[in-house]
């Protein structure tokens, strides 16, 4: 099916001089029209794609234990709602929804994605990854190639609306965000979920960049132009790891770390290559590996006291349980790197916003590369900035 999918879509959709933007609301408020407006911010909006590192609340009406629509979280959100987010308060996309001068892209499986159908949306899905069956322990979610058909989705219904030619032009000078992979490791290689976990590191690597790649190539023909990947994360070092691994001294689970440091210099590789091949198209890798790897071994360099242990959860690290009623929560949470077993907490997240909204790009990917390439690639401030007008 999906190789069909990726065939009907195979031309690229014409760009031109305009395009189409929000006004400026206050943060945590959805939009207040559903009119097209007129241009008002570089961006005119901004597509979520990726896990619960970046679900808004997706989960929260499907049968899954992948939902987090229930105190504590949420506690130190903008509305004090638990929305869904994996966090305590915003997480890395919110603050680039900030950042980027947007009121919040809403989960598109919420009634105000079809309200304000203008201003973006978050497709991310708790659980989800870039193979099928990942997350598929947990209940229901909504995987990668799922997401995709959604912002598909999203895209005819922009061309009912505005026309091709308008629907084009949004789509090109939006941008789009992915998190994801993280899970693919989490559920396949930790956990032993799915068959993936019979294969060698080197050919799982393979087969999620393979696969990576042709859901990329999905986005492009369909229009997008501007996007950030992001890089997996140090998945060792996550406080539910190093409870499973019963360690005395906090190591992380190195040897998953090194294997997906490997998955992020072919990433990176891959995304020249893509861009390369694709006339136009500005995807850029963001690394978050080496700044949440020192956050989680170094915390007092960026201002926390704890850079191992959960906030919220119960047993060694707090990485026994999940987060589950408001007894389980730290005295400050803003003194934690971590908030729950596998997410960050609100101020980590915008540490992370922060370095790939402009953080400076490595020549190699993490701390563990063996990448020889040389390429630097745009941060999402700059690719927010690049006009792609007369191109």
């Amino acid at each position: 099916m999906y190789q069909l999918l990726s065939a009907v879509i195979v031309l690229a959709l014409i760009p031109s001089q305009m395009s189409w933007g929000i006004p400026k609301i206050n943060h945590g408020v959805y939009a207040q029209t559903n009119v097209a407006p007129r241009r008002t911010h570089v961006v005119p909006a901004i597509y979520f794609f990726g896990d619960s590192t970046i679900d808004s609340g997706n989960n929260n009406q499907l049968p899954t234990i992948g939902r987090a629509n229930f105190p504590p979280y949420g506690r130190d959100f903008d509305t004090r709602h638990a929305s869904g987010r994996f966090s305590n308060g915003k997480m890395s996309s919110d603050w680039i929804n900030d950042f980027l001068h947007l009121p919040l892209a809403p989960p598109y499986t919420s009634p105000e994605a079809r309200m304000y159908p203008f201003q973006g949306a978050n497709f991310a899905s708790a659980g989800g990854g870039i193979l099928n069956n990942t997350g598929s322990v947990l209940g229901q979610k909504i995987s990668g190639w799922q997401q995709i058909e959604l912002f598909l989705e999203r895209r005819n219904e922009l061309i009912a609306k505005l026309g091709t030619v308008a629907t084009s032009r949004h789509l090109r000078d939006s941008i789009l965000y992915i998190a994801t992979g993280g899970n693919d490791y989490t559920h396949n290689w930790i956990t032993n979920d799915t068959d993936a976990a019979i294969l060698p590191h080197d050919e799982f690597n393979n087969l999620l960049l393979t696969t990576f790649k042709n859901q990329l190539q999905v986005l492009y023909n369909a229009g997008a132009r501007k996007v950030a990947v992001l890089g997996i994360g140090p998945v060792g070092c996550a406080p539910h790891f190093l409870w499973f691994t019963n360690t005395s001294t906090g190591q992380c689970m190195e040897t998953v770390n090194q294997y997906v440091s490997e998955f992020n210099d072919g990433l990176r590789e891959m995304l020249i290559s893509f861009n390369q091949q694709n006339q136009g198209a500005h995807f850029v890798y963001r690394d978050i590996w080496n700044v949440v790897y020192s956050m989680a071994k170094f915390p007092q360099n960026y201002g926390f006291t704890n850079g191992d242990t959960a906030c919220c959860g119960t047993g060694n690290y707090g990485g026994g349980s999940r987060c589950l009623n408001p007894s389980m929560v730290c005295e400050n949470p803003a003194a934690h790197v971590w908030w729950d077993e596998y997410h960050p907490s609100h101020r980590a997240s915008n540490v992370i916003a922060r370095q790939v909204w402009s953080g400076v790009d490595p020549s190699t990917t993490t701390g563990n590369s063996t990448s020889t390439t040389e390429y630097s690639f745009l941060t999402i401030r700059q690719l927010a900035a690049l006009d792609l007008s007369d191109g």
